[in-house]
Formats: C-alpha cells, structure tokens, sequence
C-alpha cells in the first residue's frame, strides 16, 4: 500500500493524462525510474532526449514512470541511492554519442536539376546506447544502440526542430523496441468478424504496420527467467485500426483470421502488402 502511495505521488505531471484501464492494467506494468542521460559528445540535447524518453515510455503503456530528474546513473557507487528508486523496479540510463547535421545531397541535387534556389533542409542524425537495470538484482534486462537520421521539411523550422525531430523519433523506436522486446505483441481476443484485437495500441501499432502473427508454443526458462517462445508462423495481417490502448488488424490478403489469444505478433520488417514481396507467403 505504501509503495503504491509513493509511486502515485512521484508520477510526472505528463503520465496524469493516461487513462486506466488499459490493456496491461496498472497493477501488472513495472514501474520504472528514468536517470540523466550522459553527454561523453557535448552536443547540449541529454536534457530534451530525457524529456523525449519520458514521453515515449509514457505512451508504449507498459511502464508506470516513478521519476525522470537524477544526476547520478545506477552503477555509481557514491551516490546515494534517491528516494523515489525505492519505488522503481527498474531504471533506464543511457547515453548520448553523437548529434549530427549534414547537407541532404538528394535535395541538393534536385534543386541543381532545376536551376532554382530552393530550400534544402540538412538532414539531422542522432545515437544513444540505453540500459534498463533491475533495480533489486542489479541484472541489465535490455541494452541497445539506437540510431537514426531524419529529413525535415522547410516548414518544420531550423537546426533546433530538425534535432527535436531527430532526438523524437529515436525516443519512439528506443522506447518501442524495449517494450516489445520485454513484453511482446500478443493477441488479446479474434472477434467474429475476423479481426484481431491486440495487446499494444497506436503508438507501437499505428495503423498500416504490418504483422506476422505465430502460434502457441511453451515458454522457455533461461537462467530462471520465464521467456515466451512463438511457434509457427500462422498468417500476416495487417493494422486497421488503433486507440492508446489496443490495435485492430485483419489478415493480409483475404479470408479470415482465427487465432488463439495469447498468439505472439511481430512487426514484419518489409513493412507493405504480401503480394509486392518476392516469394513471401502470407
């Protein structure tokens, strides 16, 4: 009781506006403690890549974010361990390699074809390694070396908003990556129509991606922790539907899907429909 108090009252004023009763109810999602981000590259963004992690956790629904504002990392012995870890059952770190803003030659180029002075926006590129630590065991459950490059647009404003962009859509995919990785994609029920109601909603799902679905198989346990194992592929299907809770996907092609609840999905890495993938079967 009273380390649910503690976590209620440490949640950031952001986490107020998710609603209950969500697909992983409150008393199932861990809780997790977001550290500063390192800077080793002193580009100056640790503190908004923070801010952007703290959003993009907020919306994957599988974590309840405890506090986000520490100056120290986990692994560092000196440092007294704050109060609030004490209702974290893991903690995110990571850092901050590198910030860059290139030229975008394919615009350059295209603007040159013409003859015109057009805008060309450069192109925004970023890279963090994050942690997540278990907060009992001192045990690293998940790392990752996240990476991307964005192309924005004219009208998204200069160098500060094509970074933002950048450090955003990082979050997003570190963010999303962790938490499928942790806790996959499963299907929550096959109503009679043939649609398929899954456990994740549209900032992981968003409406177009496209799945491959497996059947049940027994749960794997290594080194004492219990994994669960898909078995064989059973279909493609693809998202139609999506709220901040669950996603709604039909097959990819025609017929209908029947699939077991607890089914384990994949967001397929050729992202379109099965028929433009050379030898794909759906």
């Amino acid at each position: 009781m009273l380390q649910s108090f503690i976590s209620l009252t440490l949640l950031v004023p952001a986490l107020l506006l998710m609603q209950s009763g969500t697909a992983a109810s409150a008393h199932e999602r861990p809780t997790i403690a977001i550290f500063t981000f390192t800077d080793p590259a002193g580009t100056g963004l640790a503190k908004e890549l923070e801010e952007q992690m703290l959003i993009a956790q907020a919306k994957t629904q599988r974590f309840i974010l405890v506090s986000r504002d520490f100056s120290k990392g986990p692994n560092d012995a000196t440092s007294p361990v704050p109060i609030s870890l004490s209702a974290a059952g893991y903690v995110l770190s990571g850092s901050l390699n590198f910030a860059d803003k290139r030229p975008n030659p394919a615009a350059q180029a295209a603007a040159s074809m013409i003859g015109m002075q057009l805008c060309v926006p450069d192109q925004y590129s970023v890279g963090v390694d994050v942690m997540l630590t278990d907060v009992l065991t001192g045990k690293v459950v998940y790392t990752d070396s996240v990476r991307t490059t964005v192309k924005p647009r004219c009208s998204d404003g200069g160098e500060g908003a094509g970074f933002s962009l950048a450090l955003q859509t990082l979050s997003r995919k570190a963010a999303n990556d962790m938490a499928i990785s942790l806790y996959p994609i499963k299907v929550v029920t096959a109503q009679r129509d043939g649609t398929i109601v899954l456990d994740y909603g549209e900032a992981v799902l968003p409406v177009g991606t496209y799945l491959k679905v497996y059947g049940l198989s027994k749960s794997l346990v290594i080194d004492g922790t219990s994994i669960d194992a898909s078995g064989p592929l059973l279909a493609r299907m693809r998202v139609v539907e999506a709220d901040a809770q669950t996603a709604r996907a039909v097959k990819d092609g025609r017929g209908k899907l029947k699939l077991p609840p607890g089914a384990i999905a994949r967001i397929d890495e050729h992202q379109g429909p099965a028929d433009k993938s050379k030898g794909r079967k759906s």
